[in-house]
């Protein structure tokens, strides 16, 4: 290699060596409208969920392929959820594409409930492979206020429901309180009398200057029986006592969505089809048939069977204490063997077996002696400690100063069941 005889102009040269500097690459692909493009050319195709559709079900009816569901569920946590927490009347959205393959599905957060996701969130799974999937969570921003709630029982049993309509609340808050605050105490089906009363607390959200609908619920006073039940929300969304002892317990009060009961506990009941006295050691919930069955506590199901008298039925061990059993099913969805916890569906109501129609009968046992399901002592719930106890214990005693100031507000008003205009900032 030959070297030039002169040395370069002063300035000739612009970098010195060993120092980085940077330098613009020009990107030629707009990733954004490649992935609206994409999106756009998709075929959408909208399921409604039916009762005891499954995703697998459903991806087979569509003609998916079993070993998508399959890749889907290996690879993203929302698509897991979604599987174990599926219900019937729910609206999934398929995004199709060009080879009718899936590459994208939509629902809403409405549809599963929980802390897991709020009502308006948008879940999108989307297909990042050949066998890969990820998702993302679309959640508006919101401002929000408290405002406070309060309604009276005007007629019994699942007439709760109507005084909280009457309340203003919707499903959303109304789940909240029957299934996630005051589960394990109350059986809705069985408990709500005439002249029980509800105050509640709840988020309203607000964007803009505009009221865009309720949130969460954050503290509730219940009126049961001439007795105040007091739930009050904790920083982690589950639901705890004044003392942060938590609302939920080792078991559930009912083992369904009730519609109404039948025939309560009643050791000397004249049985329906022989007219004998025979003793009635539980409870009979009649709902429409195929009406999910729950698992009121997590334990091993230790008979799954069909017989003459009991028709199809599941037997759950929960401890050496405790049983419970499931009479008269249309489905039985365990086997014998398998674990179950609370709240895992695990049959269909049905009218198998010596009945006079469907139903299910329902029985709790302790030590081998039947107890009545709606009065038996429950194991006592689980109480927050440390650093966990002390921040619930400040913000439960100003959940409690707000519901009381509300009630004093209005304590000379008849506002039994309508909302009160004066939400404070959270």
């Amino acid at each position: 290699m030959l070297l030039p005889d002169d040395a370069p102009p002063q300035g000739y040269y612009t970098h010195v060596l060993g120092q980085a500097y940077p330098t613009e690459i020009s990107v030629t692909t707009d990733l954004s409208a490649l992935e609206a493009t994409t999106s756009n050319e998709l075929k959408w195709v909208e399921h409604t969920v039916a009762g005891g559709e499954t995703l697998s079900t459903i991806f087979d009816q569509m003609d998916l392929g079993y070993s998508n569901l399959l890749n889907m569920l290996a690879s993203d946590e929302n698509a897991k959820f979604l599987e174990h927490n599926l219900r019937p009347n729910k609206t999934l959205l398929f995004g199709l594409d060009k080879d009718g393959q899936l590459a994208q599905l939509k629902y809403d957060g409405k549809m599963l409930g929980g802390s897991k996701y709020q009502s308006d969130d948008v879940i999108t799974i989307t297909r990042t492979g050949r066998s890969t999937y990820t998702s993302n969570i679309d959640r508006p921003e919101y401002e929000y206020t408290v405002n406070f709630y309060e309604g009276t029982v005007v007629e019994g049993g699942m007439f709760f429901l109507g005084a909280g309509y009457a309340a203003g609340l919707n499903k959303s808050q109304l789940d909240e309180i029957s299934d996630k605050a005051f589960a394990w105490d109350i059986d809705f089906a069985k408990d709500i009398q005439i002249g029980d009363s509800f105050r509640v607390l709840v988020q309203e959200k607000w964007s803009d200057g505009e009221f865009k609908g309720l949130g969460e619920v954050l503290a509730i006073e219940f009126d049961n029986y001439g007795t105040t039940l007091t739930a009050i929300k904790a920083e982690n969304g589950g639901f705890y006592d004044e003392k942060g002892r938590a609302m939920q317990k080792a078991f559930l009060r009912a083992p369904l969505d009730f519609r109404r009961v039948s025939s309560n506990f009643n050791p000397r009941r004249l049985h329906p089809v022989t007219g004998q006295v025979r003793p009635h050691r539980g409870t009979d919930y009649v709902a429409p048939v195929g009406t999910d069955i729950w698992s009121v506590g997590s334990g091993i199901v230790y008979k799954s069977a069909y017989n003459q008298y009991n028709g199809n039925y599941v037997f759950i061990r929960h401890n050496d204490t405790y049983v419970t059993k499931y009479l008269h099913l249309s489905k039985r969805l365990v086997s014998q063997g398998d674990r179950v916890e609370q709240g895992d569906v695990i049959g269909r109501l049905g009218g198998t077996g010596r009945v006079t129609g469907p139903h299910l009968h329902y029985e709790f046992v302790v030590n081998g002696v039947h107890q009545n399901p709606r009065t038996v002592d429950l194991p006592k719930a689980i109480s927050l400690e440390d650093e966990d106890l002390t921040n619930y214990l400040k913000l439960a005693k100003e959940r409690v100063a707000q519901l009381q100031a509300f009630d004093k507000l209005h304590e000379d008003e008849d506002n039994s069941g309508s909302l009160v205009n004066s939400a404070l900032p959270m």
